[in-house]
């Protein structure tokens, strides 16, 4: 959760919220003896489609944010690209040693998911 951008927080909020109203809404349903002191809305349609609402909501805001539609690609702690971004800027340079080096040094794991007997062989063939 430390690491969670204001993107994700919106996201697990709604999905929290969508949540709570499912709960309340069984609890009033199971309850007529509360169903009498609850607001109108509460028996609304609205009321019925929020959890939907939100649901879809928070899963567009998801999707959105892990495409790089919303927000930033950036870790909140360290401040540096994630590793998927990083990986992907050599996008359109060919594959040398030099380019493989580079990623693997600029990455905490190797480039491109090789284990690092896995990137030492692929070098000793390039």
């Amino acid at each position: 959760m430390r690491d969670w951008t204001p993107w994700e927080w919106i996201a697990y909020a709604c999905l929290c919220v969508a949540s709570m109203i499912i709960a309340a809404d069984t609890g009033v349903r199971l309850s007529p003896e509360l169903a009498v002191h609850v607001p109108d809305f509460v028996h609304g349609a609205i009321w019925g489609f929020a959890p939907l609402a939100l649901v879809v909501t928070a899963t567009a805001v998801l999707v959105a944010h892990d495409f790089g539609w919303v927000g930033s690609k950036v870790q909140a702690d360290k401040g540096q690209p994630k590793q998927d971004a990083v990986a992907s800027s050599n996008a359109g340079q060919p594959d040398t040693k030099e380019t493989a080096v580079k990623s693997a040094n600029r990455l905490s794991t190797p480039a491109r998911g090789f284990t690092t007997p896995q990137l030492q062989c692929w070098l000793a063939m390039k």
